[in-house]
């Protein structure tokens, strides 16, 4: 009688979270997790900014703005990040990173569909406008070639009804693809630029800079993040 009053009264008692150096602790003595938000997804660098001069302290569970971090993780990712609790895990209050579909490169694409992409995926430069006239004198048929000596192409071409002239491809050209946030200067990088026969004109671009301009790109966010007064510290 007197047990199953205990166990009653403990029932009616309800669970108990013990608190233990900060960290929480059911009846089991089995640690709680801390509760965990939903990332709220941006697509700019200045949005990410706006979100993190918000009122965000309360609503992620820390004691001030002071325990906010942003974390540059790649050229188009950067992540507001709390810092770690008593578990070891840190929030995401929310990241941006870019939606565009990049440029396909080291892949070989028609000569119609390079042209396109390079109208759309590439800041204007010198190179692109060589690029884009190179193509449009290109038509290949019984009488043009493709000359290729291992290091360098030179594509033969009609440029009037019986006028054939050989214009050589240079080895690399620089080009700034769109790859990071639209808010900064898309990096420039060196690309070979190969050209093939297969039933029609087709375009390769191989990147020649061992993806230096990621870094570029990293501290160009870094750079624009300042001139946006953020205020708070950044992880590379």
């Amino acid at each position: 009688m007197i047990r199953q009053g205990i166990e009653k009264i403990l029932e009616l008692a309800g669970p108990k979270t013990l608190v233990i150096n900060g960290r929480h602790y059911d009846d089991n003595h089995d640690p709680i997790p801390a509760p965990r938000i939903d990332s709220l997804v941006l697509e700019t660098l200045s949005s990410l900014v706006s979100y993190a001069h918000s009122d965000l302290a309360k609503h992620v569970g820390i004691a001030s703005s002071n325990h906010l971090r942003v974390h540059i993780k790649s050229h188009d990712t950067v992540r507001l990040i709390t810092d770690a609790n008593v578990d070891g895990a840190r929030q995401v209050p929310a990241f941006a990173s870019t939606t565009f579909e990049p440029y396909p490169f080291d892949q070989w694409v028609s000569s119609e569909d390079f042209m396109l992409y390079l109208k759309t995926k590439f800041v204007e430069t010198p190179d692109l406008e060589f690029i884009c006239k190179l193509i449009s004198t290109i038509k290949l048929s019984k009488e043009d070639e493709i000359k290729d000596n291992g290091v360098s192409q030179t594509v033969s071409c009609k440029s009037g009804v019986h006028l054939v002239q050989d214009k050589p491809i240079p080895k690399t050209v620089t080009l700034r693809p769109y790859r990071t946030f639209m808010e900064i200067e898309q990096p420039a990088s060196e690309f070979i630029l190969r050209v093939r026969d297969s039933g029609g004109a087709q375009f390769k671009l191989v990147d020649a800079d061992a993806d230096m301009w990621k870094l570029v790109a990293k501290a160009s966010i870094l750079e624009h993040l300042a001139e946006l007064k953020l205020g708070v510290p950044v992880l590379l």
